[in-house]
C-alpha cells in the first residue's frame, strides 16, 4: 500500500546564478487526519524536490522504499496542495 504524502511548497526570489529556494511542509495522512511531518527546504541546481520531502519522511519513520535513488515511487505518492 502507498503512503500518499502531500506538500506545500512557496517558491522564493532567483538569485545571480538563476537558482531559488523553494520552502514547504509536509504533511501525511493517519487515522483521517492530516499531519504535518515537518519543513523542507529545497535550493534548485540539484535534486529534485522530491529528494528533500523524502528524505524528511524517512527521517520520521515513513517507509520510502529507499528514498530517492532506490524505487521511491513504488512505496510513496507526493502530491502538491
Amino acid at each position: 500500500m502507498k503512503t500518499t504524502i502531500y506538500y506545500t511548497a512557496k517558491e522564493g526570489r532567483r538569485n545571480a546564478c538563476g537558482h531559488t529556494t523553494t520552502r514547504g511542509n509536509a504533511y501525511v495522512v493517519k487515522d483521517g487526519e492530516l499531519q504535518f511531518i515537518g519543513d523542507y527546504v529545497h535550493k534548485s541546481g540539484g535534486a529534485g524536490i522530491e529528494r528533500e520531502i523524502l528524505d524528511l519522511a524517512a527521517n520520521r519513520g515513513i517507509g520510502t522504499n529507499g528514498g530517492y535513488f532506490k524505487d521511491w515511487r513504488d512505496a510513496v505518492e507526493l502530491v502538491r496542495l
